[in-house]
């Protein structure tokens, strides 16, 4: 996978976005909200595949200030600053035809990761996502994700390295985890029409046990198959409120223990249970049946 960075298409905050972003901010803090930091993401502009069964596929980026993203995609921006960020965006040029088209509707995303976090003992984490974050509150998801950073960038400053993003999210959002990140495996890149975001779908086998991983989270015992709060801060500050389930990696397994916890497809966003049925798919040879088809089908 290649992830070029195109700098002359950077969307940086100006006075108005500076202004609503605070603005914002101090709306949400108003509701028992966190308010937002302002870190360099990245958007993509276009992206293809090249040609052949393993063709890989590249991805266009432009850098965008996470001020400048919040006015356009959070309902509680000042509207008409709302408007002026996305007209400055659908001025941009180079970008394809079916971002550009997708844009205009609304559906504004930034280049992410999803990675299921498989450890030593064949076990996986999925979470919950608490009130804090911008998209799919309360919504559950799989081990991490993120979006891609400045962190992320490589030695030459025009291209992004995935399996950093994956590195760091992991440290941020729920500690030191013992793995080697060459280990990271891609499995799929998906693109969501309800929000524009283009994801990286992965898993990382790592060497910590569940019990290890469990113990980054909580100091409870009995963490198998069973919902669990996040007791122990991560750096990460949006995650502090999210919910935790640990599961055997295996279709029947993750079916009884969603059961056993009141857990649905539906609770999902798709590209997490496309994540979730690609890794049981490589790793545990289990194509059938999709978490993702019964999403579809709900």
């Amino acid at each position: 996978m290649e992830i070029n960075i195109d700098l002359s298409l950077a969307m940086r905050a100006d006075h108005e976005v500076r202004i609503g972003f605070g603005d914002l901010n101090a709306r949400r803090e108003a509701l028992g909200l966190m308010s937002y930091y302002d870190a360099l993401r990245y958007i993509p502009v276009s992206y293809s595949r090249e040609t052949g069964k393993q063709g890989r596929f590249v991805i266009g980026v432009a850098p965008i200030d996470y001020s400048v993203f919040a006015m356009i995609n959070d309902p509680m921006a000042p509207p008409e600053i709302r408007s002026s960020t996305l007209q400055r965006l659908l001025a941009l040029k180079r970008i394809s035809s079916s971002i550009r088209a997708e844009w205009k509707s609304g559906h504004v995303g930034l280049l992410g990761s999803q990675t299921c976090l498989v450890t030593s003992d064949k076990r996986i984490l999925l979470r919950k996502r608490g009130a804090n974050v911008l998209f799919a509150r309360d919504r559950w998801d799989v081990s991490v994700s993120g979006f891609c950073g400045r962190d992320d960038v490589l030695g030459n400053g025009t291209q992004l390295d995935f399996s950093r993003t994956i590195e760091h999210e992991t440290t941020r959002e729920i500690g030191h985890v013992r793995g080697d990140p060459r280990r990271i495996q891609p499995v799929g890149l998906t693109r969501n029409l309800r929000t524009g975001a283009i994801d990286i779908l992965a898993y990382w086998q790592i060497e910590s046990t569940s019990m290890k991983l469990a113990r980054l989270l909580t100091m409870r015992p009995g963490s198998m198959n069973r919902v669990f709060d996040t007791e122990i801060k991560a750096i990460e500050r949006y995650v502090w409120d999210s919910k935790n389930l640990i599961v055997n990696l295996g279709r029947s397994d993750i079916s009884y223990a969603w059961t056993k916890c009141g857990v649905q497809a539906k609770d999902f966003e798709p590209q997490s249970l496309l994540c979730i049925d690609l890794t049981l798919e490589r790793l545990m040879d289990q194509k059938k049946p999709s978490f993702l088809d019964a999403w579809e089908g709900i």
